[in-house]
């Protein structure tokens, strides 16, 4: 992971708030690999919250983590504690208080998780560009489970956020109607895999390479390596203990007799 920045950021910087339950409740939250990988998955979703770090350093970005728990976090991260009952009241609490906290001088806000293994700062870096076009608008990363990878603004929305449907598959379009009804503009980014499935890995894990070279050049593919080559080893081995061998199928066989023969004596 890169040190942080010796010069500190301005006031009017920009601040990312990565939302997380930190790397056992993610896992225990929704499994992407067998228990018997269970600290290769662990390792998996460290990495998750390291990516998004670089992402906001990358976009010069003053960095707060949220979690329910106190986490083990490099230099120069603030953590600010969850609080509330669902996903939906967590996240605007965080989101008010992050804006309350942080955000007095004007900066805007940008909010991420740590599923997004393609997360990089050219995104934030997009979101922030048109905030500072439209302080109004309101910038969300689309993800392909109906939800969204990141989500930007330069004022507060703690009424959009409340009245959102939380958790489901219309989520992100449910908060674009709840920002259409308060007359605020909504712009989209590219959309981007999260990973809530093991099909999600497995999905990832077969294109992830080439596609860091191509979408986000800025993160470096050798922090990545390691933990992807042993990945894909690790699954292809359970691949091959969970598949029976395959023996094929008996086939009916005819010998020819010949007629007047018996057989040889035995002595």
């Amino acid at each position: 992971m890169r040190k942080p920045s010796d010069h500190p950021l301005p006031d009017t910087a920009p601040t990312l708030l990565i939302f997380t339950r930190g790397a056992e409740r993610e896992r225990a939250r929704r499994r992407l690999l067998p228990p018997r990988l269970r600290q290769l998955e662990l390792a998996l979703h460290h990495r998750g919250l390291e990516v998004a770090i670089e992402a906001g350093r990358a976009a010069g970005c003053h960095i707060v983590v949220s979690s329910p728990a106190p986490l083990e976090l490099p230099e120069g991260v603030d953590r600010l504690p969850q609080k509330g009952l669902g996903l939906g009241d967590r996240l605007c609490t965080a989101i008010a208080e992050t804006f309350e906290a942080f955000c007095s001088s004007g900066g805007p806000i940008l909010v991420v998780g740590t599923d997004a293994p393609d997360l990089g700062g050219g995104h934030l870096r997009r979101a922030l560009a048109t905030l500072r076009l439209d302080s109004e608008a309101v910038v969300l990363g689309p993800s392909t489970d109906g939800g969204f990878y990141l989500l930007a603004a330069s004022r507060p929305l703690a009424e959009e956020l409340a009245a959102t449907s939380w958790c489901r598959a219309d989520t992100l379009s449910s908060l674009q109607k709840q920002l259409q009804q308060s007359g605020r503009p909504c712009l989209l980014l590219e959309s981007l895999t999260d990973l809530d499935r093991p099909s999600d890995l497995a999905a990832w894990l077969a294109t992830a390479p080439r596609r860091f070279r191509v979408s986000t050049p800025e993160l470096d593919e050798f922090e990545w390596w390691p933990l992807l080559r042993f990945l894909r080893r690790a699954i292809a081995a359970l691949r091959r203990l969970e598949t029976p061998p395959r023996i094929g199928s008996p086939r009916l066989s005819t010998v020819a007799v010949g007629s007047g023969r018996s057989p040889p004596p035995v002595r």
